[in-house]
């Protein structure tokens, strides 16, 4: 498989994944991070959840580098607010935390495979 069909399915799954679990069902996921969430959490989860439902779609049906890049840009702004959310928050650290690590992790996929075209 060359480079450009890999970037059009395993990148949207990776989000339509993450965000599938954010969206349904994201208390036990939470729940696992820091004790029961809260209504806000629960709300910021699915709005986040959202967000990468949305990415996956775009990536799958702009078939650019640059959309990938903008995806990187986008997992990039995430990471560091969820950084500065953990610092912020010691009831959310450990969910900021994961939050910035999934995101970090999206950003640099998605940056490698912008790189290699």
């Amino acid at each position: 498989m060359s480079r450009a069909p890999r970037r059009q399915t395993v990148l949207p799954a990776l989000h339509g994944l993450l965000g599938g679990v954010l969206l349904v069902a994201p208390r036990p996921l939470l729940g696992r991070l820091g004790g029961p969430p809260d209504r806000a959490t629960l709300l910021a989860a699915r709005v986040l959840g959202a967000r990468h439902l949305a990415q996956a779609l775009a990536l799958r049906r702009v078939r650019d580098p640059s959309a990938v890049g903008l995806g990187a840009v986008t997992d990039t702004l995430h990471g560091a607010s969820m950084l500065a959310l953990a610092g912020l928050s010691r009831q959310h650290r450990r969910a900021a935390l994961a939050s910035g690590i999934a995101a970090a992790t999206l950003a640099a996929i998605e940056l490698g495979s912008v790189r290699r075209g």
